[in-house]
């Protein structure tokens, strides 16, 4: 990490069944120990991973099994990794870096010579409910992008942080971007 609390790795362990692979990013701190680790939801081989100047932002260069290229943007909430956005990339991704003078800004340089720049916002949006009535229960959610799946949870029933969540959607495709609609009456 830029902030220099801890250094990140790749790590690739067989699982006791011997038939699969389990692949994690691994953090160290300064004495050694491994803390914050997460495993990564795909098989994809692991080209490189470079921090955003902040360390909010962790991307992960990844080539799939068919050599399809891609950049994964993970976030961390609550020491919990979340899958932000995975860019598709049109050919082999030759570099790729974080801007040093701006911090969430990412510049990819691909192998036929395409630059791309890709800023990256991160917002808090919760839904909001004018039933504050007694008859009517309250239905605010707030909603948490995890790769494919949204993590919802009921603000009117009970505050529970992320990476908790009451319900869990998972959709087909990517879940990027995400937004909410508000309907009166319904």
């Amino acid at each position: 990490m830029p902030s220099g609390s801890l250094v990140a790795g790749f790590s690739k362990r067989a699982l006791p069944n011997g038939i699969n692979t389990l692949r994690e990013i691994v953090f160290w701190e300064r004495n050694g120990l491994r803390h914050g680790e997460f495993t990564l939801p795909f098989d994809d081989e692991i080209v490189n991973l470079d921090f955003s100047l902040d360390s909010t932002l962790l991307a992960l260069h990844c080539v799939s099994q068919d050599k399809k290229h891609s950049v994964q943007i993970y976030y961390r909430s609550n020491w919990k990794w979340f899958l932000k956005q995975t860019i598709l990339l049109e050919g082999p991704l030759s570099t790729f870096k974080w801007m040093f003078n701006k911090k969430q800004q990412l510049f990819l340089i691909q192998e036929s010579g395409r630059v791309d720049f890709v800023e990256f916002h991160l917002t808090y949006m919760t839904s909001s409910s004018n039933y504050n009535h007694a008859k009517h229960p309250d239905l605010s959610y707030t909603a948490v992008v995890e790769g494919n799946c949204i993590n919802l949870t009921p603000l009117g029933k009970f505050v529970m942080p992320p990476p908790m969540f009451e319900k869990q959607v998972q959709l087909a495709g990517s879940s990027h971007p995400l937004s909410c609609l508000y309907m009166h009456g319904h």
